[in-house]
């Protein structure tokens, strides 16, 4: 890395990729929107895998050609294998009509019709037509796209759009916002999106929102005269924050260098992720978790029974169950699983600066 970009790359370049996804986000928002619409059903869910698809974009790459061959592949995955076959090795694969011929065990002329007819079909499957998201929602998915390529926008970054019911965003109150935010950058390498100063001399924070991957937070300096306390004045948080991350080794380790204490070391758990508890400099406890295997409902059980523990709720016909609760603790192999709540709730608040 240079003092003029990203792993030697001219800064230039990096901005006119980031321009590039801007420029395909104007043209491709509806056809990605529509897409997930039809699929889940849910304006307010289509809205947020929207966001995480182009969020999560690498500018670098050649999305045009990526949705291009994505969208291309769903319309053949609706037609005759025949005509499918047809048109993926000619158009998706490049083979000329005479190795698809081949390929085919067919001749010359038989694939040309084929491919005639092909195209036909593939016309009438084409998706419906794209679909417009709210204007709030793609002004606002625009300018968040903006930030996160550091290209400067003529509205100010502010949440305007209205949130869904059923969006829960955590809301932590710290004892030095300031600081919090710039810990949360090093240590989970968040974005600070925006702040709303209350007193340009102390720098004191009456709202602030950073992001961590797709997840949206908000952060306010305390304000004991109105009811508003950090866990430094209440002498703890009886709230902890689950961060799925891929590896928990590497953002533990950064974590604790930031100056996060460690209540419990990553270590395998039952419900099939590598699992450690920490507390950061401002009182709020984060669990992270990396997920290392996919475990039935039926082998959790079985494996809480050993520790003198049971599973309950998981049915067939319920939702797809990753660990719930328990996720939060830490279990020893030897010990009742009361020794992991100690460990996680129990400790570290009284050093707090």
């Amino acid at each position: 890395m240079d003092d003029d970009g990203v792993m030697g790359e001219p800064a230039d370049l990096i901005a006119d990729r980031g321009d590039a996804l801007l420029a395909l986000y104007d043209t491709a928002l509806a056809d990605v929107y529509g897409y997930l619409l039809r699929r889940c059903g849910s304006a307010a869910t289509a809205e947020d895998l929207a966001s995480e698809t182009f969020t999560s974009a690498d500018p670098t790459d050649d999305w045009d050609t990526h949705l291009d061959s994505f969208l291309a592949h769903d319309v053949l995955a609706t037609l005759a294998p025949q005509h499918r076959s047809a048109l993926t090795l000619h158009y998706l694969d490049g083979l000329p009509v005479a190795d698809v011929a081949r390929h085919l065990s067919r001749t010359l002329g038989a694939t040309e019709v084929l491919l005639v007819r092909s195209k036909r079909a593939e016309v009438f499957t084409r998706p419906e037509q794209p679909v417009a998201p709210r204007p709030e929602f793609a002004a606002e998915l625009r300018d968040r796209l903006a930030f996160l390529l550091g290209i400067p926008t003529i509205t100010p970054f502010i949440r305007s759009m209205p949130v869904p019911s059923n969006r829960v965003t955590p809301y932590l109150t710290v004892h030095d916002g300031a600081a919090a935010l710039e810990f949360y950058t090093s240590a989970f390498d968040a974005v600070d999106a925006m702040r709303v100063v209350m007193d340009e001399d102390t720098g004191q924070l009456g709202h602030a929102e950073f992001h961590i991957g797709g997840s949206a937070f908000f952060l306010s300096d305390e304000f004991p005269e109105m009811g508003v306390l950090s866990p430094r004045s209440l002498g703890g948080s009886a709230v902890a924050l689950h961060l799925e991350v891929d590896d928990v080794d590497a953002a533990f380790a950064a974590a604790t260098a930031a100056g996060a204490e460690s209540l419990s070391e990553p270590a395998d758990q039952p419900h099939g992720a590598r699992h450690g508890t920490l507390v950061d400099p401002f009182g709020h406890r984060w669990m992270l978790s990396q997920q290392i295997e996919h475990v039935p409902p039926a082998e959790y059980d079985s494996r809480m029974r050993e520790l003198g523990a049971v599973v309950t709720g998981a049915t067939p016909s319920a939702p797809p169950f990753d660990g719930g609760i328990w996720a939060a603790l830490n279990y020893a192999a030897s010990v009742p699983h009361a020794t992991g709540v100690q460990k996680s709730l129990g400790r570290g608040f009284d050093k707090l600066d």
